[in-house]
Parts: structure tokens; C-alpha cells; sequence
């Protein structure tokens, strides 16, 4: 059985455990569920950067008046 095979088995298998445990329809609804988009690493690592005080940063890594 490939790796592909195994993971669609799991799945199905998840689900069916969720249809007993929830039902049909709750499954459903939590399988529809809106899912969160990702940031690509790049541009989030960008935000982050943008987000922060140099002397903050700087200070919080190498202690107060690092910099200069």
C-alpha cells in the first residue's frame, strides 16, 4: 500500500469516527468549515519584521545599549 493509499484510508477512517461520534450533518458543517490561509513564510517573516522597534529587539537579544 502506497503512502497516499494509507493516508486516504486514515482519512476515511477519521471521518467515519466523526460521523459516529457527531452524526452526519455536525460532520458536515465541521468538515466545511472555513479553513485559514496560510502566509507564505517570506512575506510573514516580513510582517514580523515590519512590526518591530530595532532598539527593542536589539535590547531584548544583547541588553539595554547593545547597539551602541
Amino acid at each position: 500500500m502506497s503512502i497516499t493509499q494509507l493516508d486516504r484510508k486514515a482519512v476515511e477512517l477519521e471521518i467515519a469516527e466523526l460521523m459516529v461520534l457527531l452524526g452526519v450533518e455536525k460532520t458536515r458543517k465541521l468538515l466545511n468549515l472555513p479553513r485559514r490561509v496560510s502566509v507564505d513564510s517570506v512575506e510573514q517573516h516580513r510582517q514580523w519584521q515590519d512590526s518591530l522597534d530595532k532598539e527593542e529587539f536589539l535590547d531584548s537579544v544583547f541588553g539595554k545599549g547593545s547597539q551602541k
